[in-house]
């Protein structure tokens, strides 16, 4: 999902393969139903993408050939060591342990798909009924034991990783099992023996992230059993909080959450008995892993040997689970989604009643859909409007819908076209860069000078505010020209400003629209240009009311920053009748010298 709407298609054959195989899932919502049923018992195509890249064959330097070593060994022979390191070991029962539970849904996956008519979900379902896995499952379950079952605390996955390997296969791993279990066994029978001769009923054993057993006791009980164990019983262990001594193994895990919000009141601790159940513990376990490294090779080797049929299933079930996941969304939206279309490089980018994905989601958000058209009659469209008008909304809902496009998925908009597009460019937001000691300026003209060097006319290029970090005039200025060198490249360009000027663009270029988002002037009275009461404040007291709807023309309501200044509330009375009657003479001065 993350590499389809990172990095979107751009060949429309394979956009629409995608599209058709949705298409499908949302007529058939039993399919889709079935393969999220059973993509959920895995975790997609992660599972076996792990266990490939981890057994895969490293990238080796090439090296000066040399002579064959003595003993017949033929040219270019190498035998492999075994990874006997016990962390490394267990990692890769881990991985391969959770590779056996995606390969058991595989086949079933496979059967769902059988009967498709949309040409990539069989090909997907192809791929799935490759009899290579159901041999591989096979060599899996005849190494590793088939009761193993998975847990989320820290004792269930290291009991998981001793045991995967099936018994009677190594003498010496069996031993190494049974020495584990007699040392839980006995931390067990510790803290048992505690409770029973001291009793007191808070002590518990908890098992750690670094493979060793800890007491954990309330804060009050530790005090009395400090106080008072020798009075009880003179044999009884001393106990040491770990927490106290700083030990690493004292950090929360899984085990932990029980105790989450009240570790304050929970101290964990050991003693001298413990600490040697511990070690036995840590060296049996260890010594399972390394006893078990060669028959984990045994499965390495068959990874290595098939890399790419499991590369194959690993992309197979990834692409399955983006599909149905885009298939849901349609299905659990509350508004309409639209099959995109796609055209020639003639073509027009043309979105009707298009909305946000994400933003309409949002509880209590009453969301206005609005439409766009870039053509290369009219590939430049300037949008104006008050602050919190929902330009940059706008510019942002018109790129996630071309991004979704690409991606293979349906649109929320009423209808959806889009010519060949090579590229999104943005240029968005007011930051400065301390990494390299630019101003925002600086930051907007970098990005401006990387869009107008890779821009084509094929390119969706985004800009918001394009010079409101600088001097005004020199801002204004600065936009217009960037814009002219876009219209030039004939991108399809958005151009949201507060530049009022950058709207007579269109007075000068016919392939140049200006838009605005629609507000509302409410409360107080407009009153004529000469009434006196304009200055007396009546008509300055009217505030913008945001309509948040895309319309033909430039914004009509004046003076809208200090408009929203004065809504948002908090500056001193007086300070906003000095700023409206500046606004009042610097007009006044305009209209003089004009």
């Amino acid at each position: 999902m993350k590499a389809s709407l990172l990095q979107p298609l751009r060949d429309h054959a394979t956009i629409n393969a995608r599209l058709d195989a949705v298409e499908e899932l949302l007529r058939s919502g039993g399919l889709v139903h079935e393969c999220r049923r059973r993509l959920a018992a895995t975790a997609g195509g992660k599972d076996v993408e792990a266990v490939t890249s981890m057994f895969a064959e490293p990238r080796r330097r090439p090296s000066a050939p040399h002579s064959a070593p003595e003993g017949g060994a033929a040219a270019g022979a190498e035998v492999r060591p075994i990874d006997t390191n016990p962390g490394r070991v267990a990692a890769r029962i881990r991985a391969l342990l959770d590779t056996r539970r995606a390969l058991e849904e595989v086949p079933k996956l496979g059967d769902a798909l059988t009967n498709a008519n949309a040409g990539l979900l069989r090909e997907i379902g192809e791929v799935l009924r490759d009899p290579f896995f159901a041999g591989f499952l096979t060599r899996i379950d005849g190494v590793f034991e088939s009761d193993v079952v998975d847990g989320r605390s820290s004792f269930s996955a290291k009991t998981r990783q001793v045991f995967a390997v099936k018994s009677g296969v190594d003498a010496f791993l069996d031993i190494a099992r049974r020495t584990f279990c007699e040392a839980t066994e006995a931390a067990h029978e510790l803290i048992r023996a505690l409770r029973e001769r001291t009793g007191l009923e808070s002590p518990r054993l908890d098992y750690t992230a670094t493979g060793m057993f800890q007491i954990k006791v309330t804060r009050s009980d530790f005090g009395r059993y400090s106080v008072n164990a020798s009075h009880i019983d003179a044999s009884l262990p001393t106990l040491h909080a770990i927490d106290a001594l700083g030990d690493d193994a004292s950090r929360p895990t899984r085990d932990d959450d029980d105790d989450a919000g009240r570790n304050d009141r929970v101290v964990r601790c050991t003693c001298d008995g413990l600490d040697v159940i511990n070690r036995r513990c840590v060296d049996s376990a260890d010594e399972a892993m390394r006893r078990s490294a060669a028959a984990v090779e045994s499965v390495a080797a068959a990874v290595r040997a098939n890399v790419a049929a499991l590369g194959a299933l690993s992309s197979a079930l990834s692409l399955l689970d983006v599909l149905c996941a885009f298939a849901v969304r349609v299905m659990t939206s509350g508004g309409p989604y639209v099959r995109p279309v796609f055209g020639d490089g003639e073509s027009p980018l043309a979105i009707e009643a298009g909305r946000h994905p994400v933003l309409e989601e949002l509880p209590g958000v009453d969301f206005v859909a609005n439409s766009a058209y870039l053509s290369p009659a009219f590939n430049l469209s300037v949008v104006t409007g008050p602050n919190g008008g929902g330009k940059s909304t706008y510019l942002r809902q018109v790129a996630v819908l071309v991004v979704l496009a690409h991606s293979g998925c349906f649109v929320p908009a009423q209808f959806f076209s889009a010519p060949p597009v090579d590229a999104v460019f943005t240029r968005v937001g007011t930051s400065d860069s301390m990494e390299t000691d630019a101003s925002t300026f600086a930051v907007e003209c970098r990005e401006c000078a990387r869009i107008l060097s890779r821009a084509t006319s094929h390119s969706l290029v985004l800009v918001d505010e394009l010079g409101r970090s600088t001097d005004g005039e020199e801002g204004e200025r600065f936009a217009w020209a960037t814009a002219e060198a876009l219209l030039e490249r004939g991108c399809k360009t958005l151009f949201a400003t507060h530049a009022r000027r950058l709207g007579k663009l269109a007075e000068l270029y016919a392939n140049v629209r200006t838009s605005t988002m629609a507000v509302d002037l409410v409360g107080g009275r407009r009153g004529a240009a000469d009434d006196p009461n304009r200055e007396n404040g009546d008509d300055r007291h009217r505030r913008v009311e945001c309509r948040y709807r895309l319309v033909d023309g430039a914004c009509e309501a004046p003076h809208y920053g200090l408009r929203a200044a004065e809504a948002l509330g908090g500056f001193p009375a007086e300070m906003m009748r000095d700023a409206w009657a500046i606004a009042r003479r610097v007009e006044t001065a305009a209209a003089a010298a004009a």
